[in-house]
């Protein structure tokens, strides 16, 4: 049992040239059927009230109700720490976090995502996001924090930087702020 109302159940849904072939599924106690016999894997272990799951090569979560939380759109999650999971989205592994809410809170735009656990930060190949998707650079010894529509923004020279709009990857848009984070 994954609670103490579902089970977390696999039932045989055709054959192959290996063998057979099972997916998994949630049904209550009652045998009633809560989350459909769709999934490739399901976590054996819920993690602070969530359970993972597999679809292809696409992971997602349900809760120990078996309730669909998130459909699986991420190639990868990482474990939750201090509410906040790294996430990818791509075939070539561009990162991201969501938090305990399901919600992306960094887009996946990036080739490193990594936890500092000291700093409570997200560092990435350009430097480093908080929790809130946030951009921190610094401008004559001062922090700035630049609000989450940039990605990220080049060094600080004379109180100015170009900025990289979050639009999306594949398109990106420059700008002029200044050490105010203000689009000049």
């Amino acid at each position: 049992p994954i609670s103490q109302f579902a089970l977390k159940v696999y039932k045989e849904t055709g054959k192959n040239y290996q063998g057979r072939i099972y997916k998994w599924g949630v049904i209550d106690f009652t045998g009633k059927e809560i989350l459909p016999f769709d999934y490739d894997w399901i976590a054996d272990e819920p993690n602070k009230g969530l359970l993972k799951t597999q679809k292809g090569s696409m992971y997602g979560f349900i809760d120990v109700m078996g309730n669909l939380l998130l459909e699986p759109t991420y190639c990868s999650i990482g474990d939750f720490n201090h509410g906040y999971a790294i996430v990818s989205k791509e075939e070539d592994f561009n990162y991201g976090v969501i938090d305990s809410n399901l919600k992306e809170v960094i887009p996946c735009h990036f080739s490193k995502m990594e936890y500092i656990e000291e700093s409570h930060m997200f560092e990435t190949e350009n430097g480093y996001k908080d929790p809130l998707g946030r951009y921190h650079s610094e401008s004559n010894g001062k922090i700035v924090l630049l609000p989450s529509k940039y990605l990220y923004c080049e060094s600080f020279n004379n109180g100015f930087a170009i900025a990289v709009l979050n639009k999306n990857w594949y398109t990106e848009s420059y700008g002029l702020i200044n050490d105010k984070a203000a689009d000049t």
